[in-house]
């Protein structure tokens, strides 16, 4: 799986008429593309779903592949209170709220 890509400077805005059409010429193709790619990865979902269920009821787990990027450390909630909020030890996070 490649590496994701991050845009190396943000794009210009258009300036003119024809520079505005082309732009958002590319903007509707790229949305397209962006619609059909999330109908399959919804589709390939539902099916992964129904191999891992069939897996479960052989007793056979499967994990998913992690990328060390992927993993969240932790997150703020709103307002500066931290997650243990819900487990009834509320503290602050420094620097937030």
């Amino acid at each position: 799986m490649p590496a994701i890509r991050y845009p190396p400077v943000t794009a210009r805005l258009p300036h003119g008429r024809e520079a505005f059409v082309a732009f958002h010429a590319e903007c509707a193709a790229l949305l397209a593309r962006a619609t059909q790619l999330d109908a399959a990865q919804q589709a390939l979902a539902v099916e992964l779903a129904e191999v891992r269920t069939q897996l479960a009821e052989l007793r056979v787990v499967m994990w998913p592949r992690v990328d060390p990027k992927d993993i969240v450390r932790g997150f703020v909630a709103r307002c500066g209170w931290s997650a243990a909020d819900s487990e009834g030890g509320a503290e602050r996070v420094p620097g937030v709220g």
